[in-house]
């Protein structure tokens, strides 16, 4: 008879159950366990809430329940990305469970799926403003130059009262956003991921394909980006905004031609027929990263990016 293990579903941002569905259906099966989820009755994602539900059971209780059960850590959520793990494997192939079963086989009918994190759009959970915030405008260079090759984009993020995004994710080919709640959305559905503005620097904390690239918005000192070896000495690997600003530091900003080449190296690794690999440049970086602050799975870093800033 398989244990039953409770665990207080992520209510608290729109990406949780997402995660929560990959990590469950690895521990489940690893520990021959039966895992249910408590939610409470006023998580907003209703979808993403289901998602979870096709392959888990969900018991749902008032909210005021919820919180004192929370507060009292009766309940908890012991499903969290680990830095130590490499998550590829996973991600990297259909986990055959009945949620992405219903969505793999879905027609594609855009191309990129462009991920906003507008200060101007009222979410149903409330984000604050954040230097990873990304408007129309700050994609706009990126848009065009997809444009300019036929591809057709879908924006999510734009306004409060639009499409669910697991159903403009399925539709699109791949992925353009920050590493918030839709990115991971999109690696539970096997989509490329192109990451930008990522705070903290490893702020997929691992969670994501080798296939996927990753552009860390550059922590600055004194107006000058500081290097690999710099943000390992001041610890701020996982520094969050507030951190980083305590330390005396703060963010540059990504110019457009490094997003446009970027993305161009990201497309051709798309692209079957290329048989575009990584370079060695971009796997000694990946590997120094790794040793250095004893992740898994560093990030896969633009060629143009580890240029431009010098982070060799």
């Amino acid at each position: 008879m398989k244990k039953i293990k409770l665990i207080k579903m992520d209510c608290d941002r729109f990406g949780g159950p997402y995660l929560q569905h990959e990590l469950g259906l690895e521990e489940a099966s690893k520990n021959n366990s039966r895992i249910v989820f408590i939610s409470n009755n006023a998580y907003p994602y209703k979808l993403a809430e289901q998602y979870l539900e096709k392959d888990f059971h969900i018991i749902r209780i008032p909210n005021n329940i919820f919180k004192i059960l929370e507060k009292l850590k009766f309940i908890r959520n012991t499903l969290q990305v680990d830095k130590r793990k490499g998550y590829c494997s996973l991600l990297g192939k259909d986990n055959h469970s009945n949620s992405y079963s219903e969505y793999r086989n879905i027609a594609p009918k855009h191309d990129a799926t462009i991920s906003l994190r507008s200060k101007y759009v009222k979410s149903a959970i409330h984000q604050k403003a954040s230097y990873r915030d990304i408007e129309r405008g700050d994609v706009e260079g990126l848009a065009n130059y997809l444009k300019g090759g036929g591809a057709k984009i879908e924006y999510i993020g734009m306004k409060a009262d639009e499409r669910d995004p697991l159903h403009v994710i399925s539709e699109g080919k791949y992925f353009i956003g920050t590493n918030a709640g839709p990115y991971v959305c999109a690696e539970s559905l096997r989509k490329k991921c192109f990451i930008i503005n990522t705070i903290p620097f490893l702020g997929t904390n691992g969670y994501h394909k080798n296939e996927d690239f990753i552009l860390p918005l550059p922590i600055t000192e004194k107006g000058r980006v500081i290097s690999l070896e710099e943000i390992h000495e001041k610890k701020l690997w996982w520094a969050d905004e507030e951190e980083v600003l305590k330390k005396g530091c703060s963010y540059g900003i990504i110019p457009d031609h490094i997003y446009r080449e970027s993305l161009k190296e990201f497309l051709l690794r798309l692209d079957r027929h290329q048989n575009h690999k990584l370079s060695t440049l971009q796997i000694s970086v990946k590997e120094k990263i790794e040793n250095m602050c004893e992740i898994k799975n560093g990030p896969t870093l633009p060629n143009i990016y580890i240029n431009h800033y010098g982070f060799r």
